[in-house]
């Protein structure tokens, strides 16, 4: 059952909580560490990225291609999985953060405020659905990567998160479940045929661009996207001033736990399908003529 702010939580939930809080105010440097883990995003990051380029050069041999297609598909896919979240979040009943929550009483460091994600659900959690696709991919293609990838996930990415209250651990696992789903299904050998496989054959072309696309994909996931949500409302105020200018207002409401960036995570997700048909349509026409 998922807590909508009634006051109520279940017995799952506010166990973990009140346990893993337990360990908290006793030691300010243990307390000020996982802070800095939680907001740190090249700590959080950077692993995957490391990881990705890792397996992408691993080895030549004739899984090459195979390894390096699906790490593309499974890494762009978790892009997904942060939108699939967000919307999931908007649909669902509000959550409040267990951080606020009355019954629990949470101790939380000093350098650390309980108005953070204030009016942002907490069901489910993005973070985990972000880097348990990542951790998938990085499974299906390279298993002691993987198991790695989904214990850091798990140890350094989602278990700060219920230390200071920012989710329950439903919210993690609803990410989590969320997160492996779409990995497992960015990787199957269809989609792999439609999108990722024709941009591997088109890297062969043009290498210099595509590789530096690739490169960026990996600097937005290892910054865990965070340059872009500024950027986005930032879009989102032009497009309002100019239909406005235009007699056409949009009535979006901008902000924390607003429909927007959903939104415009959904149409960045249809411009990178489009970007995939486009290459396959490119390279079926380079193709030769028998």
């Amino acid at each position: 059952m998922v807590d909508t702010g009634s006051g109520y939580m279940n017995p799952f939930d506010s166990g973990i909580l009140k346990f893993v809080n337990s360990f908290a105010g006793h030691s300010e440097t243990f307390d000020a560490l996982i802070v800095l883990i939680s907001d740190n995003i090249l700590i959080k990051g950077a692993l995957f990225g490391v990881l990705f380029w890792w397996a992408w050069f691993r080895r030549s041999d004739d899984d090459a291609v195979k390894r390096r297609t699906i790490l593309l598909s499974g890494y762009v896919s978790s892009l997904f999985g942060i939108v699939l979240a967000r919307v999931i979040a908007h649909l669902m009943p509000f959550r409040e953060r267990p951080l606020r929550s009355p019954e629990l009483h949470m101790f939380l460091p000093d350098s650390f405020s309980r108005s953070t994600l204030h009016d942002w659900s907490a069901f489910p959690s993005d973070h985990a659905a972000l880097f348990f696709a990542l951790a998938t991919t990085l499974f299906i293609v390279w298993r002691r990567a993987g198991i790695i990838a989904f214990f850091f996930s798990g140890i350094v990415i989602c278990l700060p998160r219920i230390y200071l209250g920012l989710h329950h651990p439903t919210d993690i696992i609803a990410g989590a479940v969320t997160g492996i789903l779409v990995a497992y299904f960015a990787t199957r050998k269809k989609v792999l045929s439609i999108v990722a496989s024709p941009a591997l054959q088109h890297m062969d072309a043009y290498p210099g661009a595509c590789y530096g696309m690739v490169f960026f994909l990996t600097y937005l996931l290892a910054t865990v996207c965070e340059p872009t949500p500024s950027i986005l409302r930032m879009a989102i105020r032009v497009v309002q001033a100019v239909l406005s200018r235009l007699g056409f207002p949009l009535l979006f409401r901008s902000g924390p736990q607003s429909i927007v960036e959903p939104l415009a995570g959904v149409i960045l997700f249809a411009a990178i399908l489009l970007v995939g048909f486009w290459v396959r349509y490119r390279s079926k026409q380079a193709a030769p003529k028998v």
